[in-house]
């Protein structure tokens, strides 16, 4: 496993050993791309993942009391992440018709610490007020392109069907992930018709999933995977009627789609008339799944992706406590193994044959450990109830179809829960998976 593929999914299920070969690893990785930077920085470092997975890697050592060496990586790198946090996306048009009264063609643009990119250059660049590193283009008709000769400067990127639609230029055909100073897009195939010419782009900051369709009507079970719980900023046809000749779902399909895949937002673009005509009821749907209508001169920004729908509170055991080291020194942050329950020495077996990191005997009684707290300076006892909010909750499936157990990622302590005397029970927690579309 690589540094850069580090996640506190993956993180879970490494070795001790395993841990030790990433500490080097991650040495390596820190030195290979600093010793370069000053003089040629040939590849763009999403310094935000490094510094997010180098992060768990420590709390890891500290979780499974393994010695290491703290050294200055963890400030030099908060220092490079300093300025991740400017990530946006601003729409410069929201309609699917050319000439609309209501705004310009479907065009969005992408930009983080003065790198730009431009989806659909469907508006006179005129009307862009920042240059352009790069564009591309998700559709063969015109509309999606009429303009591109006015970006002539940026190198132009899209799929190859497309490519053969489209005027001489310097074009490039997308094969694979491309960087752009940190965030970093791939290529999402939107058509099983080879006579429909159009993609799709995911997009990854730090740990921000964006799935960006402009126009689509059924999708391949890879490009399904690839959109599941991202945020989606979707284009669509008509409020009710699919249109399957010209491979646009309606915006009612597009809903039950959701349902299925669960998305963490979902974001209505790309506007065909028909919506308006019902858009008292799209905004209902869409405030639901945390979006709403992109129209002219929205811009989202970190704060729009990372927000939660709605503040979920567990109140959980802590029945581990960790003090952290850093310079070699034990400095007043804590992290905490969590856990709610009780369950029965039957459920505790079936979890136990799943996952023994999931289970835990404390005071002669069965807990699920649904994770491990973020580091915090509240000092609490063992055996105390405190307050936790999840990033995510994971509800998991046990070998015996009558178990299960949960698991939690990035929970921040509130406050402790002084008026609380035992935990959350396990079945508490089935509510919260759904609030945040996060189930495996």
């Amino acid at each position: 496993m690589r540094i850069e593929e580090i996640t506190k999914e993956k993180i879970e299920k490494v070795t001790g050993n395993e841990l030790y070969q990433l500490r080097l690893r991650s040495r390596q990785f820190f030195e290979k791309y600093t010793a370069f930077e000053k003089k040629n920085l040939f590849i763009n470092v999403d310094w935000g993942a490094f510094f997010n997975g180098y992060t768990v890697l420590m709390v890891e050592f500290n979780i499974r009391k393994l010695s290491f060496n703290n050294w200055v990586m963890d400030d030099v790198l908060e220092t490079r992440v300093s300025k991740m946090e400017d990530f946006q996306i601003e729409v410069i048009g929201s309609m699917a018709e050319a000439k609309s009264s209501r705004g310009n063609h479907f065009c969005l643009l992408l930009s983080r610490s003065g790198k730009n990119v431009l989806i659909d250059p469907a508006v006179h660049k005129s009307k862009v007020s920042k240059s352009i590193d790069g564009v591309f283009i998700t559709h063969s008709d015109k509309d999606h392109w009429a303009f591109v000769k006015e970006y002539s400067k940026a190198p132009v990127y899209t799929i190859g069907a497309i490519l053969d639609s489209l005027p001489p230029n310097d074009f490039h055909p997308i094969m694979k992930s491309l960087g752009f100073d940190g965030f970093i897009i791939n290529p999402i195939k939107t058509s099983l018709k080879a006579e429909v010419k159009s993609m799709g782009i995911k997009v990854d900051f730090r740990n921000v999933e964006i799935s960006i369709l402009p126009e689509f009507m059924s999708l391949s079970k890879e490009a399904e995977n690839l959109i599941t719980k991202t945020i989606w900023i979707m284009g669509c046809g008509e409020f009710e009627k699919d249109d399957i000749k010209h491979n646009k779902l309606s915006f009612l399909s597009l809903m039950k789609l959701a349902e299925r895949l669960k998305p963490k937002a979902v974001y209505l673009t790309n506007l065909r008339e028909d919506i308006f005509k019902h858009e008292e009821e799209v905004n209902a749907l869409l405030e639901k799944w945390n979006g709403k209508l992109l129209k002219d001169g929205v811009v989202l920004n970190m704060n729009d992706f990372q927000k939660r729908v709605e503040k979920l509170e567990i109140n959980a055991l802590a029945v581990e406590k960790f003090q952290l080291i850093k310079d070699k020194k034990v400095i007043n942050e804590f992290n905490y193994s969590l856990a709610v329950g009780e369950v029965s020495k039957e459920c505790a077996d079936a979890i136990e044959k799943t996952d023994n990191t999931a289970i835990i005997e404390y005071e002669n009684k069965y807990y699920n450990v649904i994770g491990i707290s973020n580091n915090t300076n509240q000092n609490v006892a063992m055996g105390s109830v405190v307050t936790v909010v999840p990033e995510e909750i994971s509800k998991c499936k046990t070998a015996d179809d009558n178990y299960f157990y949960f698991k939690t990622k990035s929970s921040i302590i509130e406050r402790s829960a002084e008026d609380k005397t035992v935990p959350d029970k396990i079945e508490a927690l089935e509510k919260y998976t759904d609030l945040l579309n996060i189930n495996k």
